[in-house]
This record gives C-alpha cells, structure tokens and sequence, in this order.
C-alpha cells in the first residue's frame, strides 16, 4: 500500500468480524525536528455505535522510559499518540485524545489550544483504552462511542450523516529525540497540532 503526505482525505471501513491487518494510514510526515521518524501505522473503523481507534508505533522502551502515569498530566511530553477529532462541520470545537505508552491520557474539547475544557475524568472508563507491548513496538487503541459524542456536544452523531475532520500525530516534545509526526499535513512554521484549517476529511 502506497501512502502520500499530500493527502486530505482517508476512506473509514466499515468493521466487519474481523480485526483490520492493513493500516488505514500511516504517520510518514514529520516536521519541525529531524534525525527521529518511528514507523506508526493508524486503524481505524466504525460500526452502528462507535469508533475504533488504533495506533501501532515501532518504538522500543516507550512504557519504561514514559514518565507520566496520571491523567490530565502532560502525556504529550513522553512518546505519545494522539487524535485530534472534529464531528460537525458547523462546530468549531474539535476533541483531543491525546495517551502515552502508559495509558495515561488527555481529553479535551474547545476551539483553540489554549481555552479548552477538560473531559478526562468524566470520559475515559469509557474508551476502553488499552496499551500492548513488546519488545520492538507499543500498540495503543481505544474506542468512542457515538453516545459519548451526543453528550458533549448535545446532539446526536453518525458518521455518515456527517463532514467529519481530524487529524492523527505521533510525538514526543521531551524525548531523549524530540518529533512530531502527523498524517495530514500542517502548514505552520512551529510545532502545534491544535490547528483544525489544516484536519483532512474522513470519509465514512
């Protein structure tokens, strides 16, 4: 599978009984820092209730060398995962869900970077939020269920009703080998992922 940094769209299948063996994307576009690219392939799918998020990130040590284990702590910092959602395209207010090879994670809602609203201690027993290691890789995967996007933004959500945007990143701005990574590319002179002019369309 060939994939292209200048792509702005990504096509969501539909989950069958199976798990999906091919990445929906991968995260190939780093910027703003270089020598330090990991390999991280992105699924995603969806049925009648939820969204199914994954990542798998080819990173060794990721959980021994994380420091931050609680939620709401500044995962962003370790080697970290994140997804940056947008359901409706007439609000301007976009999710965060941001974990690290912990678990531990942010969730946030709000316009911009700075005036956003914490929902992590309301909302994560509700993700399902796993992590998986070995040796050579860490695979982070979660799920949000289309009644949890009908309570935060008091109106119901399907996806195929739906524009919706977002945008996928791997990071991590306090490693031994600070990167930023992203699958649809941002256009800005400094590092920031909270910039929703520059999230692709998933296509469901």
């Amino acid at each position: 599978m060939c994939y292209n940094t200048d792509i702005k769209s990504i096509a969501v299948p539909l989950r069958g009984d199976g798990i999906h063996t091919e990445p929906t994307a991968v995260i190939k576009n780093y910027k703003w820092a270089k020598g330090y690219n990991p390999e991280c392939n992105v699924y995603l799918s969806y049925d009648a209730e939820r969204l199914y998020i994954g990542f798998e990130i080819f990173e060794a040590d990721a959980i021994k060398k994380a420091k931050y284990v609680k939620d709401g702590q500044p995962v962003y910092k370790d080697s970290a995962v994140e997804f940056f959602f947008k359901p409706f395209i007439d609000d301007a207010r976009y999710l965060n869900f941001e974990f690290n090879a912990n678990c531990a994670a942010i969730l946030g809602l709000g316009e911009k970077k700075n005036c956003r609203i914490s929902l992590i201690e309301k909302y994560k027993s509700r993700l399902n939020a796993r992590v998986f290691s070995d040796a050579s890789k860490w695979i982070l995967d979660f799920q949000i269920p289309y009644k949890l996007i009908g309570e935060i933004y008091g109106r119901s959500f399907e996806p195929k009703s739906q524009t919706v945007k977002a945008n996928f990143y791997k990071c991590g701005d306090e490693t031994e080998s600070p990167h930023y990574g992203m699958v649809f590319d941002i256009n800005s002179e400094y590092p920031d992922f909270h910039l929703p002019d520059f999230f692709g369309r998933l296509i469901f």
